[in-house]
């Protein structure tokens, strides 16, 4: 068993040093030039807080563990920062075409919280060098040192290790949950957003691309963690994002599984004279997207931004606060969302009432449209002039049925996007089966048992005088699709969406009483 472990890990290794070759084919001939380093094994920092594995060649980040959150619900693996089958991904380096995250690396860990990488060129030598502080903060240094005999210009570059999701990541009977990967960087007040799907025929493409820009941040993104640059000197950055074109998998046998993408912060080194260092430094959060976690570490530069409630952002926000209040109160993310769901109702009360009172004169006043309509069927635009004229006299709105649903609109995809983005929320159980209110029902109950609501909501619901039979047979099956619909939804907003139900049906009884002789 021992000898197939090790030809698994050399076939790996092979085709990670083939897949570096075809990528960067210069930097392999250059690298054949370069003096010697005699690779140490790969370097493990741990704490009680984390774990981070740095890869024997390149010296990157090949894995960041969060030890106080686990990655999935009730498992025992920790959380992970970094993903990818390629050992060198976070914090590998580039000297102008020469790619060093092939390359062997002098690894030194100074204590639980430091360590410093050391790498050489035929002209340099560079010292990487990763500080700790807590929580979830640090600071990287790169000193770049001209060992030749005249000075040096070129391009350093930093690597940020994005990677795609997962082939069928968040599908609908996929077993890989969502991931969300994303590279994103913010300069000034403008925020850049590159989405990173997993392709099945990947080109080689640059998605997005910034030159000569001092950005606030930089960061490698999944749904609930990050791993952000900051730049602490005044260098100014080229920024670049790429498909690499190809797909990688986890041995030879395996389906490819990720696409290969990079992440290039880069800055421009001119005339380093011989035996002169150049230092750049960059403070470092690798954690959760939480924005107490993110503010705390660095308030002054926008890190929340990160947090993407996407177009509904205007609506998301005042409902995350909300919710946030109601969970302090009640200790619980789902009674929080009940809560939530109730007030919202209270206050689009006046909107539903008068949609209901519409209704209820669209229904009394049917015969005669319906008499209107056998009166001029031969003439539609006649038909159409007589039957608004007619609502009109009797002070009858037809849109005035829309008025609720309007501004549920963005409060619905507001709060999915509260739902979906908020680490709070992550592994928040509710009661009985539903652990997780980020993930899907494991057991598709409540979209059955709010396809069924929705079905009797629809039954005391008047149908609207313009619609004809065969739109109403139509809306019978709604239910139905959008319970098919929402079975890969967060089962929080499953939650909200039979709250909001039950609480439309109480509502729809007590204006059927109150307007009884309407």
């Amino acid at each position: 068993m021992f000898n197939t472990f090790k030809c698994k890990l050399l076939l790996t290794r092979l085709e990670t040093t083939l897949i570096s070759l075809l990528v960067s084919a210069a930097s392999a001939h250059s690298a054949s030039a370069q003096p010697a380093i005699e690779p140490a094994k790969a370097a493990v920092l741990e704490r009680d807080d984390l774990l981070i594995r740095l890869s024997k060649d390149g010296g990157c980040i090949e894995d960041l563990q969060l030890k106080s959150f686990k990655e999935k619900l009730n498992g025992t693996e920790n959380a992970r920062v970094t993903a990818g089958h390629f050992p060198c991904r976070g914090l590998g380096l580039k000297i102008s075409d020469q790619d060093l995250r092939s390359q062997p690396a002098e690894t030194t860990v100074n204590g639980a919280g430091s360590v410093t990488v050391i790498q050489k060129t035929q002209n340099l030598e560079i010292s990487k060098s990763l500080q700790l502080r807590e929580p979830f903060t640090g600071e990287l240094s790169v000193v770049l040192k001209n060992t030749g005999t005249s000075p040096f210009s070129g391009s350093l570059a930093v690597d940020l290790g994005a990677v795609s999701e997962l082939r069928d990541a968040g599908s609908l009977f996929g077993h890989q949950t969502l991931e969300y990967r994303e590279a994103v960087y913010l300069i000034g007040e403008k925020l850049t957003r590159v989405k990173l799907p997993f392709e099945n025929e990947p080109k080689r493409e640059v998605l997005s691309e910034s030159l000569a820009v001092k950005p606030e941040w930089v960061a490698a993104n999944s749904l609930y963690f990050v791993l952000a640059l900051l730049p602490k000197s005044q260098e100014v950055f080229d920024i670049k994002v790429l498909r690499t074109g190809y797909n990688s998998a986890v041995n030879r046998t395996s389906v490819p599984d990720l696409t290969l993408y990079e992440f290039w912060l880069s800055t421009t080194v001119n005339d380093l004279a011989p035996a002169a260092s150049k230092t750049i430094t960059f403070d470092l959060f690798a954690g959760p997207k939480s924005k107490s976690a993110l503010n705390s570490a660095f308030s002054s530069k926008n890190l929340s931004k990160n947090i993407d409630f996407g177009f509904f952002s205007v609506v998301a926000w005042p409902l995350f606060y909300v919710l946030k209040w109601f969970e302090m109160l009640t200790r619980n993310w789902g009674v929080a969302i009940i809560l939530l769901t109730l007030v919202l109702k209270i206050v689009l009360y006046p909107l539903t009432e008068k949609a209901f009172v519409a209704g209820k004169k669209m229904q009394a006043l049917q015969p005669e449209l319906n008499a209107l309509k056998e009166k001029f069927k031969d003439d539609k635009q006649a038909q159409q002039k007589e039957m608004m004229s007619m609502m009109a006299q009797r002070g009858v709105n037809p849109m005035s049925g829309c008025l609720p649903i309007l501004p549920q609109l963005p409060i619905f995809f507001g709060l999915n996007a509260v739902l979906m983005h908020t680490f709070e929320l992550r592994h928040a159980p509710f009661a009985f089966w539903l652990k997780d209110l980020t993930a899907r029902d494991p057991l598709y109950i409540t979209p059955v048992i709010m396809a069924v609501l929705m079905y009797v909501q629809q039954k005391l619901t008047p149908a609207p005088a313009s619609m004809d039979p065969a739109q109403q047979k139509m809306m019978q099956f709604l239910p139905l699709i959008f319970a098919v619909f929402m079975l890969t939804y967060p089962s929080g907003l499953v939650v909200y969406i039979i709250t909001n139900t039950v609480l439309s049906l109480i509502q729809q009884k007590y204006m059927m009483r109150k307007y009884a002789d309407l």
